[in-house]
């Protein structure tokens, strides 16, 4: 299904087929996400990322992938980061979303669909991410069970303390 839509929308010939986004690198998060949420459904067609240096200057380069590849790497990097506090960290180093986000930042709900957004467009696009989500967040998103077991990913004494008691 997925490549199905993918070969309809690279078949459109409209105005849309190329998108150019301009990126400022050291606006990097709200510049991308005013930019995807401004494209709405058209970010799913194909992109071109221009990223502005500090004095307004376009960066020059070919992009054949790789520029977009970094866009994408480079704000989930961001977004990952504790200074956001939408996501945290297990002990392992694998992220999930912070149950306390609403309480970091207003519009968190928009922000986790900008990053739904990006994570789907790098699958659209059949670009691979070296995003470590934990396990059970994934077997969340896709409707599937939680088990106790994923809580010694989480927290490893209270699984222990669980299990051991």
């Amino acid at each position: 299904m997925v490549a199905r839509q993918k070969r309809i929308w690279d078949s459109d010939n409209s105005m849309f087929r190329q998108q150019r986004i301009r990126i400022r690198r050291d606006n990097l998060i709200w510049d991308a996400f005013n930019a995807v949420n401004q494209l709405g459904s058209n970010f799913a067609k194909k992109v071109r990322i221009v990223f502005v240096d500090e004095f307004g200057q376009s960066e020059e380069g070919v992009d054949v992938g790789g520029v977009f590849k970094e866009f994408i790497e480079l704000c989930l990097k961001k977004v990952l980061s504790d200074g956001y506090g939408l996501f945290k960290c297990t002990p392992g180093g694998l992220y999930y979303p912070n149950p306390a986000a609403a309480d970091c930042i207003p519009e968190y709900t928009k922000l986790f669909e900008f990053i739904g957004r990006l994570c789907g467009k790098a699958l659209l696009d059949g670009i691979l991410l070296d995003v470590p989500f934990a396990p059970f967040f994934l077997r969340n998103l896709l409707y599937s069970s939680v088990f106790v077991s994923d809580l010694f990913i989480m927290d490893p004494e209270l699984y222990k303390g669980l299990m051991f008691a």
